[in-house]
């Protein structure tokens, strides 16, 4: 068809009708148009939109065929946008005029009982915030300033949300008393309703609206926001009855009007069904951190349940390609190839860029989509695996074949950990951390003794956190301590540092509070140390206790850095005498740091200190 006569029927139809058609409107034109009521773009209109109305646009493209017009799907990433800096998400947002939402102004809305307005009606909005008004939507100034700041209060929010009628995509407020009620009043919320402007548009609504639609994956991909998902549609015993209005735009009347919910276009198609509702988890799941995207229900925000793993594109086509025959809706048949496209655009930039990874709460399932994605972190130095079901030996198998040099481990089952930490002890790691894995003191003993058969081998930094200890268990995790304490320091050539509580083994402070200065004794038998530091705060030690840890410092022969930090431990001038006979033994020590504030140390056990630290004939620093 000429492209002036398709513009004039074009312009024609918007004149008279907006810009969408009625189904018994549409249906009747493509008796008139078509010249049949057996057209064949009937029965794709009927099969795609059922009683649904559909836009002037798409109308004419399947009568007549696509015309080659600027599309508003999403397209492949432009270059001028990052993922990572707070800039460049603030100059898509300032340069697409998407204007974000304050959440001070959506709890008005569900104090006062209204609906979200369109963008349209929400720049002449306002809000009390901290005394004094403001704009209901967050100005591009507010929002360059944010970028530039190194700290600020706050967050951007993508709402990831089904439409529930054509209209309004939250006609019964359900959405609306949910974002309300359990988001901070500081933060700023990207909710398309809202901050993209909606029919009817002019010119430069229109040009705004394709821009946004155009990089709308940085929304929900990038460093700098977090995702919130309302996977859940409005329950039947908080919807509206059938002659409650909402206010919309009527494309009938041409203007903004209230509309009975029974006159609704409403949509029940439920969330895991929507095709862009799909797309934006996935965007979602391909950020550093999998907690940055969270459900949110009627019982709150839900970071530790239903994560996601990023979904490699090979199996997000085929997904996708299955779930097409069972209804995997788009607004739009022709969105799903741009769609796919960009999936595996943002997917392959995402998990290539990444050194550190978290993980949490994945269940059996998505662990397994995450060991068939890990093998494209091509960057990946670092990964945090938290609460998630794990299986051991596929998991050693992909660290192997990745750059991954630390792990760490939390919340994890107890075998399940204990076979990471055997199957990760070789010379590619740097560390591995367990954490709250429920390990008890025999199993600590019993790895020991398999770590200690790795003969030859440089072992990682292994931290041990979080024991759930029994009495009969101190005595025996306390030689584990000693035994793999002396056994990975003599394999990395007795030059390593142990850092109590913190680094190293990670004595944990549970352990410590339990057996005390007997602990601190064992691993102080390792005699060939030459750098020690030992954080005791707050331990009760007492004079007793000293004893205990200077029958240790008087076997340290080669040391030649200590720190002692023993704050409030009750050390009186007994234990101050104590500590300095020790302190006489240490024939090669350099630098001592000693913190004994908060005790009970008098005049004499000041002076026998300062005898003790006079034999130290080597020492060149005291703090």
């Amino acid at each position: 068809m000429p492209k002036d006569s398709r513009q004039d029927i074009h312009a024609m139809l918007q004149s008279s009708f907006g810009d969408s058609l009625e189904r018994d409107r549409w249906v009747k034109l493509l008796c008139c148009l078509g010249g049949s009521s057996t057209h064949p773009a009937a029965s794709a209109l009927l099969e795609e939109f059922g009683e649904s109305e559909i836009s002037v646009k798409h109308f004419l493209d399947l009568l007549y065929g696509p015309e080659a017009v600027q599309d508003d799907a999403p397209e492949a990433v432009s270059a001028e946008y990052g993922y990572e800096e707070p800039k460049h998400l603030a100059s898509f947002l300032n340069a697409a005029d998407i204007r974000l939402v304050r959440v001070a102004f959506l709890k008005k809305l569900h104090r006062l009982g209204q609906a979200m307005p369109r963008r349209q009606e929400a720049e002449r909005a306002y809000v009390e915030l901290r005394s004094h008004v403001t704009t209901a939507l967050v100005t591009p100034e507010e929002l360059t300033a944010w970028a530039e700041a190194e700290q600020n209060c706050h967050r951007i929010i993508s709402v990831s949300h089904a439409w529930e009628s054509q209209e309004h995509p939250d006609p019964h407020n359900y959405q609306l008393g949910l974002l309300a009620e359990h988001l901070k009043e500081t933060d700023w919320v990207f909710y398309d309703y809202l901050s993209l402007y909606q029919s009817s548009c002019d010119e430069d609504q229109e040009r705004s609206f394709r821009a946004g639609m155009k990089h709308m994956h940085l929304l929900y991909s990038h460093e700098g926001t977090s995702t919130v998902r309302i996977e859940g549609l409005t329950p039947k015993e908080c919807q509206k009855k059938d002659l409650d209005t909402v206010q919309v735009y009527s494309r009938k009347l041409g203007r903004v009007a209230q509309v009975r919910i029974k006159d609704l276009v409403l949509n029940d198609v439920p969330y895991a069904s929507r095709g862009w509702c799909v797309t934006e988890r996935e965007w979602s799941a391909t950020r550093s951190t999998s907690r940055a995207s969270a459900r949110l229900s009627r019982a709150g925000l839900a970071p530790e349940e239903h994560n996601q793993a990023p979904t490699p594109p090979v199996l997000f086509r085929d997904r996708v390609s299955k779930s097409v025959g069972n209804k995997l809706h788009f607004t739009r048949r022709g969105d799903v190839d741009p769609v796919l496209k960009l999936q595996a655009t943002v997917y392959r930039d995402k998990v290539r860029s990444h050194k550190n990874l978290s993980m949490s709460h994945l269940d059996r399932t998505q662990f397994g989509v995450f060991l068939d994605a890990l093998k494209d972190y091509s960057q990946l130095e670092r990964l945090q695996l938290k609460h998630c079901e794990i299986e051991a030996a596929a998991l050693c198998k992909a660290i192997e074949a990745s750059p991954i040099t630390a792990v760490q481990l939390e919340g994890i089952d107890t075998s399940q950990a204990v076979e990471v930490v055997k199957g990760l002890m070789h010379e590619k790691m740097r560390l591995i951390s367990v954490d709250a894995c429920g390990l008890r003191g025999a199993e600590v003993a019993n790895l020991v003794q398999e770590l200690m058969g790795l003969e030859g081998r440089q072992l990682p930094q292994l931290n041990l956190n979080g024991f759930d200890m029994e009495e009969l268990d101190l005595a025996e995790a306390v030689r584990s301590v000693k035994d793999l304490t002396g056994a990975a320091f003599e394999l990395n050539h007795k030059s390593a540092l142990i850092q109590v509580c913190d680094t190293w083994l990670g004595l944990p402070a549970e352990l410590q509070e339990k057996i005390g200065a007997t602990a601190t004794k064992a691993i102080l038998q390792a005699h060939f140390l030459g750098n020690l530091k030992l954080d005791l705060e707050e331990k009760v030690l007492g004079d007793a206790g000293v004893q205990g840890l200077t029958e240790g410092l008087r076997g340290l022969s080669q040391l030649q850095q200590l720190t002692l930090h023993l704050p409030n431990n009750n050390i009186g001038d007994a234990g101050a005498h104590g500590l300095a006979e020790g302190l006489q033994g240490l024939t090669q020590l350099q630098q001592l740091t000693l913190t004994l504030n908060w005790n009970q140390i008098g005049d004499a056990g000041v002076q026998g200190l300062t005898e003790g630290l006079r034999g130290l004939s080597q020492l060149q620093q005291l703090t």
